[in-house]
């Protein structure tokens, strides 16, 4: 975040940080170096005490120009962060306790933030009290600072290592999640017969579910994989609250591909779309379709583990426009249904996934229409339009295209961050290619001359990877 004259550390008067910047004799916090998947990075403790004439501190941190840093604070009372620079300007003001999964019922209270500097040098953690009525109020807190020295992306508030072997059950509880990090791989068992965690609650679940954490950043592609040996493993990645092993928002599930064969690996590839909190729920899967909720489960020891890849073909992406190959007719077809890309995977073997061509357009970003597929009965392939004149003709006049409905959304006309899709003619075949990728277009000019381009066809926007 850039330095404005509007930054400002406190509404009042910059020059007011200033002062305290200048007369807070709080200690600089210690590094130290810990081992993260044979990395190392660094994390800073410091502790330090509020009392009624020091209602806030200034921890005096050197940062680096494009690293990422956590920023976390342990508190008896809910405590605040602000992060400033050597002239008083505020950089991060945002730090409700509660919004990375803070429980509300902790004793302990905490803040989070996340920065990533745009200079390098001396920076202050600003400490205090979110509530005014605290101030004054004395109270110790503990400030915790992990740097991602290596620009790897992984930058988490604890210190983890590669491979994690858990001998006792993990809990099915979201505020009691056991953390994993990416280039991690954990060990654990799910236990057999019903889940009795949650008996609590009057219910009881006939299955063991373990719960994990993890925060994954924005436009990075993550592998999930479980795999196990005594029964068919699956999980579900999900975010928001989460009790009882059910993710109020669930995203996707990751399952092993072969329906009836135990010691299977359940793998999903799933692209973050913004950095957050993510739980993943570890269940075991029956022997004929969906999860396991018979009082016959059979449990036993799994091996989950999360790496990030730049292979992008089977990502599940937000907005995403997958393309298959139809190795029967030569053709490509385009679906932007996490659904229907799933069911054809698994019932049409003659459909090749190429993985996400692009996005389909987001109406915040600038104007859109939708673009219409039709059904072309004669070849067997498949036409997408955004023309409203170009529907009305085909929809009067070519009653072999059958039409199927919106398939997805174009910008009209170029917005930041779009790209354009391009749209060929097959002579041979007879039918549409699309393509959002520069270099593809190029290629396709200059050596297929069966290919007539027609130029583009509407506005999209890339997939990140």
């Amino acid at each position: 975040m850039p330095r404005t004259p509007d930054s400002l550390a406190n509404p009042f008067s910059r020059e007011l940080v200033l002062a305290n910047i200048a007369t807070d004799d709080t200690v600089e916090a210690t590094r130290k170096v810990f081992f993260q998947s044979q990395i190392a990075d660094f994390a800073a403790v410091e502790t330090g005490s509020l009392s009624f004439f020091d209602v806030a501190d200034y921890v005096p941190v050197f940062l680096e120009v494009g690293d990422l840093y956590n920023f976390s604070v342990e508190s008896a009372i809910k405590p605040a962060i602000f992060l400033n620079d050597g002239e008083g300007y505020t950089y991060v003001t945002i730090d409700p306790d509660d919004i990375f999964g803070a429980n509300p019922d902790d004793v302990t209270e905490d803040s989070i933030i996340s920065f990533t500097p745009d200079f390098t040098g001396l920076h202050y953690v600003n400490i205090g009290p979110e509530d005014p009525s605290f101030f004054g109020v004395p109270s110790s807190y503990t400030l915790t600072i992990t740097q991602d020295a290596f620009s790897d992306g992984i930058n988490n508030l604890f210190p983890p290592v590669s491979t994690v072997q858990i001998g006792d059950d993990i809990s099915h509880n979201f505020n009691e999640a056991q953390p994993i990090v990416a280039g991690q791989s954990i060990t654990s068992v799910l236990n057999s017969g019903p889940d009795l965690e949650n008996g609590s609650s009057g219910i009881e679940f006939w299955h063991d579910r373990d719960a994990f954490s993890i925060t994954l950043i924005e436009g990075i592609t993550y592998k999930i994989d479980m795999s196990a040996a005594s029964f068919r493993p699956a999980f579900t990645l999900g975010f928001g609250s989460q009790t009882g092993g059910t993710s109020i928002s669930q995203i996707a599930t990751g399952i092993s591909d072969t329906s009836s064969v135990r010691g299977e690996t359940a793998s999903l590839t799933f692209q973050s779309p913004i950095t957050l909190s993510y739980g993943i729920t570890a269940i075991t899967r029956n022997e004929g379709s969906g999860f396991n909720f018979s009082p016959t489960d059979i449990g036993g020891q799994y091996t989950i583990s999360v790496q990030e890849t730049t292979d992008l073909t089977n990502a599940y992406v937000r907005d995403g426009v997958y393309r298959f190959f139809n190795t029967d007719t030569g053709t490509h077809f385009y679906s932007s249904s996490i659904i229907e890309r799933d069911s054809i995977i698994a019932n049409l073997p003659n459909f090749n996934l190429e993985g996400p061509s692009f996005k389909q357009a987001n109406t915040t970003n600038g104007p859109t229409a939708s673009v219409f597929r039709f059904f072309n009965t004669e070849t067997g392939t498949h036409f997408f339009t955004q023309s409203t004149i170009e529907t009305e003709h085909i929809t009067a006049n070519l009653p072999s295209f059958n039409l199927e409905g919106e398939a997805y959304l174009g910008y009209t006309e170029e917005v930041a961050g779009s790209t354009p899709l391009y749209r060929f003619f097959n002579t041979d075949t007879g039918t549409h290619f699309y393509t959002a990728a520069e270099a593809e277009k190029d290629s396709i000019v200059a050596n297929l001359p069966n290919f007539n381009f027609e130029g583009t066809a509407y506005w999209v926007d890339p997939v990140m990877g």
